[in-house]
């Protein structure tokens, strides 16, 4: 078994294409690891399936992980019944709630920028500096972290575009190339204004042409993070439930409640079908209905009475150049040493 999948990893009608090679022998490593030594195909029966899965699951494999990993498996069993090489046993179905709703507070924000700046003094010698300014890249562009940790100053470009009122902009965006995504589409992310602040830091200590000096694939950032959550807690605050994927929620999440339509957030987050953008967040766009307030306010009579609700007559929102949290956008929150 552990020699067919090595070679599964070289025949794209098994898995897919090479763009996420990465993560096929992460799961080559992981199956040949945990499947009894020196398996036969044949001898890959449903029962030794099942045994497989119960020792995911003893050793702490989400469920999501699970049915990834055991997905990979029927995958390339499914290409051996096709050569001949055995019968494909049943694979058990492994249940998935729906991706982790965390979203990281505003308050909560701001109170990890001041944990992580505390480290940085601390542990100088630690990544504290880059991993600052990858949650703040990560918070602001809903980047994977993949997508993140690959990126460098090459993929800054400038654009300009025509509104649909035939006004000309121009700014700045972060490119992700063809191939480089998770759907291999590529896909550019205008920049925020903190994003601009980090954007001449992070090249500045750029190193071949990335900005994080994490090896793709580390685990180095997860660490750092479980030193957050335990200062946090001396805080008050529980983050145990956030991972480094919720940053990337978190700005999705954001982007919906504040307006952005189900399209827009598609492209923005690079999904392969509008399905997931709408399972994901489509509950969370309830600008719309406002409207139904004031139908109602008609129906009983009661235009007029705002009953405490308020409309923006225009009102501009500007945020500070400086890098700040999300919470108080007026309020500087300094980087420290740069």
């Amino acid at each position: 078994v552990d020699r067919f999948l090595l070679r599964c990893l070289n025949e794209d009608d098994v898995w897919g294409t090479c763009r996420a090679k990465r993560t096929h022998e992460s799961n080559v490593r992981v199956l040949t690891r945990l499947l009894p030594e020196n398996l036969m195909l044949a001898d890959l029966t449903t029962t030794v399936v099942k045994q497989l899965d119960q020792t995911l699951k003893d050793s702490g494999y989400a469920p999501a992980s699970r049915r990834k990993l055991l997905g990979s498996l029927s995958a390339a069993c499914r290409f051996a019944e096709e050569e001949g090489l055995m019968t494909r046993p049943k694979f058990p179905s492994v249940k998935v709630e729906n991706e982790k709703d965390r979203v990281l507070s505003l308050d909560e924000e701001v109170v990890m920028l001041e944990c992580i700046r505390a480290r940085a003094d601390a542990e100088p010698l630690r990544a504290w500096w880059h991993f600052e300014r990858l949650v703040v890249l990560l918070l602001d562009t809903g980047f994977r972290l993949g997508e993140a940790m690959a990126s460098g100053a090459s993929r800054i470009k400038r654009k300009r575009w025509v509104d649909q009122k035939g006004r000309w902009h121009e700014g700045t965006w972060l490119a992700l190339p063809k191939g480089t995504t998770k759907n291999g589409k590529a896909r550019d992310v205008p920049c925020t204004k903190r994003v601009l602040v980090i954007l001449p830091e992070l090249n500045e200590r750029a190193r071949n042409g990335r900005w994080f000096p994490w090896a793709m694939g580390s685990s180095g950032p997860l660490y750092l993070l479980q030193n957050i959550r335990e200062d946090m807690k001396e805080r008050g605050f529980d983050i145990d439930d956030v991972v480094l994927h919720t940053f990337r929620h978190t700005c999705a999440s954001r982007l919906a409640d504040n307006g952005m339509d189900l399209v827009s957030l598609r492209d923005w987050l690079g999904h392969s079908d509008i399905k997931i953008t709408a399972q994901r967040y489509v509950h969370r766009m309830t600008g719309h209905l406002w409207v139904g307030a004031g139908i109602l306010d008609g129906v009983n009579g009661t235009d007029g009475a705002d009953g405490g609700n308020e409309t923006d007559d225009g009102e501009v929102f500007s945020m500070s150049d400086d890098l700040t949290s999300g919470r108080d956008r007026t309020t500087t929150v300094p980087m420290g040493y740069c």
